[in-house]
């Protein structure tokens, strides 16, 4: 407004398109790090909602965080104990769960999943 930036029209013949996004590009894959995870986890927000399995129910993770770029040796997907909650092993790190929603249940904090599924930790999501 004060005309401190000049407007330039954009190049059409520059521009590209992007696919329509589908609810398989929220699949999970806990090979990728923990970093690109965490990235999709925000980006597919509200919609289509990152998502994973667990014992063959769709587990949505609602919100994450990347809680170590170092991953344990095991298997990527393996949910592990973290000093703060729970954190899944990823190619490339370990990513803290934050917010989860199983299907058909409201969204719940991580660590009260937790609570009602004992064989969690140890668990492996995606399979």
């Amino acid at each position: 407004l004060n005309g401190a930036i000049t407007p330039t029209p954009q190049d059409d013949s520059q521009a590209t398109f992007a696919p329509p996004i589908s609810r398989e590009d929220a699949l999970i894959h806990w090979e990728l790090p923990a970093m690109a995870i965490e990235r999709r986890v925000r980006a597919y927000d509200p919609w289509p909602g990152a998502y994973t399995t667990l014992h063959g129910q769709t587990l949505k993770v609602l919100a994450a965080s990347v809680a170590s770029d170092a991953a344990p040796d095991m298997p990527a997907g393996t949910v592990i104990r973290l000093p703060a909650g729970l954190g899944v092993v990823t190619g490339d790190g370990v990513l803290m769960l934050e917010r989860v929603q199983l299907a058909g249940k409201k969204p719940m904090a991580a660590t009260d999943l937790a609570r009602g599924h004992r064989d969690l930790v140890g668990a492996r999501l995606g399979e």
